[in-house]
């Protein structure tokens, strides 16, 4: 694990957006006093569930202002590469009994670690706006962080916790509250790390000046960690802080914030604090009036290091307390909250008046820092601040969070079945999303439904639109809706040669079907089967042509060729019977049509599967009902036969062996 320093400034007013420079996220400038308490942790204790009682209150016939839940979020396996996903999983709180959920996307103000492979903000401060939920005495309840850390798919962790409220009373002298960030990344060697505070109101050095730094798992190891302010009268030292002796012993409950309350234009530490101009071991809270010239608006706290790998530790925030004479703010800043879609922009809008100038950041996602009303255009959740001036050179803060929600992305593919025979019949089934905003709502243009399935479409182009809960869109188009002809036609004839007069029975097996007519010798019939005799010998060809519904779109036809001989002679082989006894087909034979032959010899053999002779005829007239030689009923399957013959005419002989299979159905 790495060492982390974590630095609040007690409020003072930090507002330069270029350079070193530090982030200011909040400053406010009112009538009343502020409190400021936390806990760090030594090492990894912060993973284990605890219960932080804040020391900070506010005094009797005050209301709150104001009141900031402040925490460092980091990779806690930092060491893995960057391109595996990582899971934003939420940290459960309960805050004075109310359940609050910190996640990356509540990170103000990132900033990164020396030893990154790669870095990409992997650490950064957590600020959660608790107002409507403090107290006047303040209870959290940290959840078993470590009870989460799975198989190392639980990637963000809170270490150390700081509650800053401001409280308002008309009875007291203006007080100025800064809150600032650190959202810088340094790759420097042991020549220190210069941290710049600018754009702060005035501060009246004739009172105090409250400075504190909030220090979390802060390790010392054979080296010192020591800090300096540099202001125009020069720098000063203000001491070390380290939260355990030198051979890592832990310091039971220790506290590195500097905690302090701050009324009356006097700073009070809380807990080990001491308001004096410096720190010390935990107390991590300093009266600085001294080290700065009246009218002050920025200096740098400078963290020194004489044999410290400075990758070892960085700050992280800072907070200021002070007196000004920039006039009380009447009403408090509120959180202006904006929700997009993914690639969508939003205009941002400030607070108005005469003569205000803007700053704004972070700056790489707006059209323009310096106006009241940027457009905001990024592609993560993140928190902007502007820093409004007025023509006094007074200034203040406010926070806009622009919430960036996922498009739908389809996890599966559109299923579409085609119209049939045009009857709109048609289905669309819409994908599947995995952007976890369910539900989803779907239409293909003409109103949304909670059902992905739509039904009873004709054939065309349809265009897919999907909207999660929060309201962005996935569109898919053209969905094409094709017809079928789901219609087959097939007959067969029963025979289809002989001599005349010849009857052929006509089998109709058509399916999707339901009307049918057949065309036979320039004769047109309407019936599902037909029967047919030709009387002339001759070919011919016989037409079924079968419909649905009397849909020309939805047919198809089947043909059937018939010969009626004159002189000829031909055998009929089943290849199927059904010797069930119900009088139909229960007996299997040839069927000879002699038209001017005669039989003179017939041999019938039939055998099983394994080459056993189970029935034998020498009379074509006897046929094979399914017994064996010992009267026993054979088994459904297949059998195969065996004929021998011969046919005498007047033109010649007819002499021929047959063999094939027969399909016994029981």
């Amino acid at each position: 694990m790495r060492i982390h320093f974590t630095c609040l400034v007690t409020i003072l007013i930090l507002n330069s957006f270029a350079g070193l420079g530090q982030n200011l996220f909040f400053q406010d400038t009112y009538k009343g006093g502020i409190a400021s308490d936390g806990k760090s942790y030594f090492k990894v204790d912060y993973l284990s569930a605890d219960t932080i009682s804040f020391l900070c209150s506010v005094p009797g016939g005050s209301t709150i202002r104001k009141a900031f839940l402040i925490s460092n979020m980091s990779y806690f396996f930092s060491a893995i590469p960057d391109s595996v996903p990582r899971f934003n999983n939420p940290t459960n709180l309960i805050f004075n009994g109310v359940p609050i959920a910190i996640d990356s996307n509540d990170v103000a103000s990132k900033y990164f670690h020396c030893d990154d492979s790669n870095p990409s903000g992997k650490w950064g401060m957590v600020i959660k706006d608790v107002t409507p939920y403090a107290l006047f005495n303040n209870k959290l309840i940290t959840p078993c962080q470590s009870c989460n850390i799975t198989n190392k798919n639980w990637d963000y962790v809170c270490d150390g916790f700081l509650l800053v409220i401001l409280y308002e009373n008309n009875s007291m002298p203006v007080t100025n509250a800064a809150i600032f960030l650190n959202d810088k990344t340094y790759y420097t060697s042991n020549t220190g790390i210069p941290y710049v505070l600018s754009g702060l109101n005035p501060i009246d050095v004739s009172h105090d000046v409250g400075l504190s730094l909030w220090a979390n798992e802060l390790v010392v190891r054979r080296f010192t960690m020591n800090f300096h302010l540099q202001s125009s009268l020069g720098s000063y030292y203000l001491g070390d802080l380290y939260s355990a002796s030198y051979d890592l012993i832990s310091i039971e409950n220790h506290h590195l914030p500097g905690s302090f309350y701050y009324q009356n234009k006097t700073l009070y530490g809380l807990d080990d604090d001491l308001p004096n101009p410096t720190i010390d071991s935990t107390d991590a809270l300093a009266n600085i009036k001294n080290y700065i010239s009246p009218g002050t608006t920025s200096f740098t706290v400078f963290d020194s290091a004489q044999t410290n790998p400075l990758c070892e530790y960085m700050m992280q925030a800072f907070l200021l307390a002070y007196s000004s004479p920039c006039p009380a703010i009447a009403n408090p800043s509120t959180l202006q909250t904006y929700t997009i879609c993914n690639g969508k922009s939003v205009l941002l809008a400030a607070q108005t008046g005469g003569n205000y100038t803007y700053s704004w950041q972070p700056a790489s996602t707006l059209s323009d820092t310096a106006i009241v009303n940027p457009l905001a255009s990024p592609t993560i959740t993140t928190n902007y601040i502007v820093a409004i001036t007025d023509s006094n050179g007074c200034n203040h803060t406010q926070q806009h969070k622009v919430s960036v929600f996922n498009n739908p992305v389809p996890t599966s593919s559109v299923q579409v079945s085609p119209d049939s025979c045009s009857e709109n019949k048609a289905a669309i089934t819409a994908c599947l999303f995995g952007d976890g905003l369910s539900p989803h709502s779907f239409s293909l243009g003409s109103g949304f439904q909670a059902s992905p399935v739509f039904n009873n479409l004709g054939v065309g182009n349809y265009t897919l639109t999907v909207t999660n809960s929060v309201g962005c869109t996935y569109q898919q188009q053209p969905i094409t809706v094709t017809n079928i002809n789901p219609a087959n036609a097939l007959i067969t004839a029963d025979p289809n040669t002989g001599g005349a007069p010849l009857n052929v029975n006509f089998s109709n097996y058509s399916t999707h079907t339901n009307h049918y007519t057949w065309s036979v010798n320039g004769n047109t019939f309407n019936s599902f089967n037909l029967n047919y005799t030709f009387n002339t010998p001759g070919t011919y060809t016989v037409t079924m042509t079968a419909e649905y519904d009397n849909h020309p779109q939805c047919s198809a036809t089947a043909f059937s060729r018939i010969t009626v001989l004159k002189d000829s002679f031909s055998i009929v082989v089943p290849n199927i019977f059904t010797p069930n006894k119900d009088g139909i087909n229960d007996v299997w034979y040839p069927t000879f049509n002699q038209l001017g032959f005669t039989i003179s010899t017939y041999d019938l053999s039939i055998f099983d599967r394994w080459g056993l002779k189970i029935f034998e005829s020498s009379d074509l007239n006897i046929g094979w009902d399914g017994r064996s030689m010992s009267n026993s009923d054979c088994a459904g399957g297949t059998y195969y036969y065996l004929l021998r013959y011969s046919a005498n005419s007047n033109t010649g002989t007819e002499q021929q062996l047959l063999k094939g299979f027969i399909q016994l159905v029981r």
